[in-house]
């Protein structure tokens, strides 16, 4: 499986945490919010180095009410993939919430069905990336949350600490920007300058980094 890295060098005046997530994903279930997918703590002159593989995963977490600050940590994780074993049932019995039933359905899309049993907003679901939480919806009993990735990577730099799995509001991100990955490129490195400004620089050779695993 390919794995890829973003190096990020914080050549700023500033520490904070330095942040990862993912757009470009379409989800057919209201309220749907992003999550920190990865975060690190950045002390200027200091370097942070990200990797993961596209392996996608199924998550629930006993969160239910999504709004900015809150943190999602995940209560189950299960691995899927797109093209098959990409859909499943969240349920809840005396123990507590769980998933079950995982299947085959649609290529390309995700489905997470949840039963009679879970109650309005006592929960959530979501989808996860290498691991790590990506989005995540409120649950609601009998509907089925779709999710159709086709992620776009981005890197903010906050002043503030953010934690893995913190819901993001996305709409207050000024100092974002893309991480694209061209053809046969598999390590970017990233570097915020004195003036906080990002520049961005695919290296598809560069040595020391996983460039195929």
């Amino acid at each position: 499986m390919t794995a890829y890295s973003v190096r990020f060098r914080n050549k700023s005046k500033n520490q904070g945490s330095v942040l990862m997530y993912q757009k470009g994903v379409d989800i057919d279930a209201p309220d749907a919010q992003s999550l920190a997918w990865f975060s690190k703590g950045a002390n200027p002159g200091t370097n942070v180095t990200f990797r993961w593989t596209i392996d996608y995963s199924f998550v629930w977490s006993e969160i239910g009410e999504l709004t900015p600050g809150v943190v999602f940590n995940a209560n189950q994780v299960v691995d899927t993939d797109l093209k098959k074993r990409n859909a499943i049932t969240l349920t809840r019995n005396e123990s507590g919430y769980v998933f079950k039933d995982q299947s085959d359905s649609e290529p390309g899309v995700l489905h997470i069905y949840q039963d009679e049993t879970i109650p309005y907003h006592g929960a959530s679901v979501g989808i996860g990336m290498s691991g790590n939480g990506t989005f995540a919806v409120p649950s609601q009993p009998k509907l089925t949350a779709l999710f159709t990735p086709h992620p776009k990577y981005y890197m903010a730099f906050s002043l503030k600490h953010i934690q893995e799995g913190q819901i993001l509001d996305i709409d207050q991100i000024t100092n974002a920007v893309e991480i694209p990955f061209p053809p046969s490129c598999y390590f970017v490195d990233v570097e915020l300058d004195e003036t906080n400004t990002w520049h961005v620089t695919p290296l598809p050779n560069a040595n020391g980094f996983p460039i195929k695993g």
